[in-house]
């Protein structure tokens, strides 16, 4: 019988393309926020697709219950058919699963997220792979937008929940996907971000810091993974960075020092500082909106205006028009294209506004994330009293590692409400943050 160690690893992962039309497709861990839109779309191309799951959330569990997907509630080895042909196993499922235990055991064929990702939206396409330590999907969803607009029907996947769509995950027609590259690892058999399965032709990167130290030692560790992503790019690729990064500007310098491969590769850089090729200036804050000037080198200067609040989502905005430029589409037409960004949920998500208070809801758990997009909402709305409640939830805000930063991300808000960390059975006392310390 094969054991868990020896059947599931990375070369051992069987391709979606290789499957007959109509085959049976069984996902474990159904009801995320990525693997559920997965499911639907695999259903929708015509797979019989069954999936199981702990627990089933909203929306996600909806969009399920909407959809053709046969879905299970807990984890059973009976859930997997008898007929699947192949087997999509999500980041959160552990190796003792007993799903995971029936695959091994009847020798079934097994894949992940990004790899099947790949199958099914990128690989017949221009790949853009948007990577980094904070925007990501704030950026890709201003790609697909943008695209969209341009009448270009794009392929886009965002592990978040766009204001105007079901989900963060379509399949269209046009010659263009634009995914969210994350750096976390992809599932318990394959430790390697989810981002080196995309094959990138181009490349945005907004930044890099240390992060997700549950998985990666050190900035150095995570700088390594970002490498091995600019390596991916062909003879012709494009990556566009942000320079005010200086971990990132620092990689990339001696990605152009160190290549030997002889490929063309375009670097394009973008930021505040004056080193960047495209420079942000004379920003003007206003409820709701931004307005700046834009200078790129050897160009006449110009000025933009978009509907987002704080300068990390204007510089966001200026990373998509420059990797779409490139591609070929005109300057003033992507810029226009950006207005239609409606946002995303749980990004700067205004839940209710009136005469007395604006309540706006933030993922950001990140210490620069958090003091960016307090600063954001500070700058939008200059005169108002502002409270920040934060729950530190995330793999990253539970541990002490970034005591000390976040003791600085709140300076600018005028009352600070923290939750304490829920703990759970595996954590080290030592390594959780300790909430009254930073009072």
């Amino acid at each position: 019988m094969n054991t868990i160690q020896t059947y599931f690893s990375c070369d051992g992962m069987t391709s979606l393309k290789s499957l007959l039309p109509g085959s049976c497709v069984h996902v474990i861990g159904v009801c995320g926020v990525a693997m559920a839109p997965l499911a639907v779309a695999l259903a929708e191309q015509g797979f019989q697709v069954s999936g199981s799951d702990k627990e089933f959330y909203e929306p996600m569990a909806g969009l399920l219950r909407k959809s053709r997907v046969d879905i299970k509630q807990g984890y059973k080895s009976e859930n997997i058919p008898i007929d699947a042909k192949l087997v999509v196993v999500g980041n959160a499922v552990t190796s003792n699963n007993p799903e995971v235990v029936a695959v091994a055991g009847r020798s079934l064929a097994y894949t992940c997220f990004p790899a099947c990702l790949f199958d099914l939206m990128i690989r017949t396409r221009h790949s853009i792979v948007v990577a980094g330590t904070h925007g990501k999907s704030t950026t890709t969803m201003m790609g697909a937008s943008a695209l969209a607009a341009l009448e270009a029907d794009p392929s886009f996947f965002v592990g978040a929940l766009p204001v105007d769509y079901d989900t963060g995950f379509r399949l269209g027609h046009g010659a263009f996907s634009i995914v969210e590259g994350d750096e976390y690892d992809s599932c318990f058999f394959a430790k390697v971000p989810k981002f080196l399965f995309y094959n990138p032709q181009t490349v945005i990167i907004t930044g890099i810091e240390f992060d997700h130290a549950d998985i990666y030692q050190n900035l150095d560790d995570i700088c390594l993974q970002f490498r091995k992503l600019i390596e991916l790019l062909p003879d012709g690729g494009l990556c566009v960075y942000c320079s005010d990064s200086p971990a990132l500007s620092e990689l990339v310098a001696n990605a152009k020092t160190n290549s030997k491969d002889g490929k063309n590769i375009t670097y394009s850089s973008y930021g505040v500082g004056e080193d960047a090729q495209w420079r942000v200036s004379k920003v003007e804050p206003n409820e709701g909106r931004i307005k700046a000037t834009i200078t790129c080198l050897g160009e006449p200067e110009f000025e933009v205006t978009l509907p987002v609040v704080g300068m990390h989502n204007l510089l966001n905005a200026l990373a998509v028009s420059i990797a779409l430029e490139n591609r070929g589409f005109k300057r003033e037409e992507v810029w226009q294209s950006l207005k239609s960004f409606k946002g995303i949920r749980r990004r700067q998500d205004v839940r209710l506004n009136n005469d007395r208070v604006t309540i706006i809801e933030d993922f950001a758990h990140h210490p620069t994330a958090v003091k960016e997009t307090i600063r954001a909402v500070k700058g939008a709305y200059p005169i108002r009293r502002l409270v920040a409640v934060f729950e530190p939830r995330s793999n990253t805000s539970r541990r002490s590692v970034f005591k000390s930063e976040y003791e600085k991300a709140f300076s600018e808000a005028d009352l600070v409400l923290i939750q304490e960390v829920q703990k759970r059975g595996s954590d080290l006392s030592e390594e959780i943050l300790n909430v009254r310390e930073l009072c």
